[in-house]
């Protein structure tokens, strides 16, 4: 099963000074494949180079953490391939603007068959009526 990462797995997987690092890198060291997305990609990017979150990187230097990632063999590149004007995307859940990137990758990951993986519980739990599409990396 191929997992797609989104931004806080890959702030954690990648970032040894995040708090949930070990664990994440323990998780991922029996992932047979992954895929990250553009959206997931710029996030960690934006996040990465931001001076207030602990990381403060150049762009580049962000963006090149990133490349030495997606260049190991299990990785496959997704394509931001859905519309906002897809009701896949399920816009009609969304109850604020935290939940817009979320349901955007999970409505991405239902697309392609994959499985998405987060530390984030609260979204975890929002999608218990279908198991095995959202993954808590505990």
């Amino acid at each position: 099963m191929t997992r797609l990462l989104d931004v806080n797995l890959l702030m954690a997987l990648l970032w040894e000074n995040h708090e949930h690092h070990a664990l994440v890198r323990s998780w991922f060291k029996h992932v047979s494949a992954f895929s990250t997305c553009p959206v997931a990609q710029l996030g960690f990017a934006r996040v990465s180079s931001h001076p207030l979150l602990g990381f403060g990187l150049t762009p580049e230097l962000a963006f090149g953490v990133l490349r030495q990632l997606i260049a190991n063999p299990r990785h496959e590149f997704v394509p931001d391939d859905l519309s906002c004007s897809d009701r896949v995307v399920r816009t009609e859940l969304m109850t604020g603007p935290n939940q817009i990137t979320d349901r955007y990758l999970v409505a991405l990951t239902r697309q392609h068959g994959f499985r998405l993986a987060t530390l984030d519980q609260p979204l975890v739990k929002s999608f218990s009526n279908e198991p095995g599409l959202v993954e808590l990396v505990h």
